[in-house]
This record gives structure tokens, sequence and C-alpha cells, in this order.
């Protein structure tokens, strides 16, 4: 692979991307701004969604939650508990989603994290080097909020009612090999509502 090539198209996807990114930010704040409250917040809400689909797209732990809520045979202490573990798991999954966000938005704007480019197979993230620190520590965070809650989840649960809970999808088999200085690092990202 011509390294060279590459480095420059993914340089002139990341600038373009990042042109149309505050074009529409530019546009969604005004929109935002004419809708009021609550249809504001919801406008708000779904911006985000659309902009890091990778970061506010459903969490296991939110899956499980509403699945462990739902069930027939809770007691009144489990479900006060749950309920909340939930409260708590949503405000500081808010906080730790707005962190991965704003980390990425900076690698992008930066060029430290790489570009996206398109291809056959769907959208293919390309990394020159290792994934940025700052985008390394705020995506652990994140997971540290999530395991958290499901250590909470599992341990107020009956072994019985544990079998009940969702199915953990596979995102993929394992972390993405690190690249030495100057190769390039492929990283596949496939999205879906169904896998985390």
């Amino acid at each position: 692979m011509d390294q060279e090539a590459i480095q420059k198209a993914v340089a002139l996807v990341r600038e373009k991307s990042v042109a149309v990114r505050d074009i529409n930010q530019k546009y969604a704040r005004q929109i935002g701004a004419e809708l009021g409250e609550p249809l504001a917040d919801k406008w708000a809400a779904e911006v985000k969604k659309t902009t890091f689909p990778q970061v506010y797209r459903e969490a296991y732990a939110s899956k499980a939650l509403k699945s462990a809520l739902e069930m027939s045979d809770l007691t009144g202490e489990q479900r006060g508990t749950l309920q909340g573990v939930r409260e708590q798991f949503e405000r500081e999954l808010s906080g730790a989603n707005d962190a991965l966000a704003r980390a990425i938005a900076e690698a992008d704007e930066s060029g430290d994290r790489g570009g996206m480019v398109g291809g056959g197979g769907g959208p293919t993230m390309i990394r020159f080097g290792a994934e940025p620190e700052s985008v390394k520590a705020a995506r652990d965070a994140r997971r540290e909020v999530e395991k958290r809650a499901m250590e909470k989840v599992n341990g107020t649960l009956t072994e019985g009612q544990r079998s009940k809970l969702p199915k953990r999808g596979n995102r993929r088999s394992g972390p993405a090999p690190e690249a030495e200085e100057g190769e390039v690092h492929m990283e596949f990202i496939m999205e879906s509502s169904e896998v985390n």
C-alpha cells in the first residue's frame, strides 16, 4: 500500500468531514434555538446520536436494566435498588458519553484520530499510529461506568434472574492492534443498535 497516498486521502476526507460537521452543528444549534422546550432537548439528543453514533448508541447496561426492571419476580427491594442503579447509571453515562464525544471531536479536528473512508464493506477508520490517549481514556471511563452498573445489577439479581438478561452482542473480537509510528492502522467500524 502507498502509505503517503493513503495519508493524503485521509487528510482530505478529514478536512471535508470537519467542514461538513461544523456546518451541520451551526444549523442544528439554530434549529434547536427555534424549537423551544421540551423539543429543543429532544432535538439536541438526536443531533448527538446522529453525529456520534458510536458514542450515543444504547449501552448494554441500559438494555439489561430495562429487562431487569420488567421482570415479574423482582422483590420490592430489588426493584428499588435497580431503579437507583438506573438513575445513577444514566447520569454517569451521560457525562461519560459527552466526554468521549468531545475527545473524538478534538482528535478529529487535529487529525490525531485518522479519518474515515468509505468502502464496499462500510466505513473504515484509518489511523496512523496509536489511538489518541484522550480518546482511549474517555472510552475506558465510559466502559468503567457500564462495568460498575452491571456489577450492581448482577449483585442485585438472583442467578435465575441474571439468566433472563439479554445476551451481549460482540462488537469485535478484541481490541484493534496498535500500529507502529508511520504504519497504517485500519479499524473497521460497524454500527448496529443490536451490538455493543
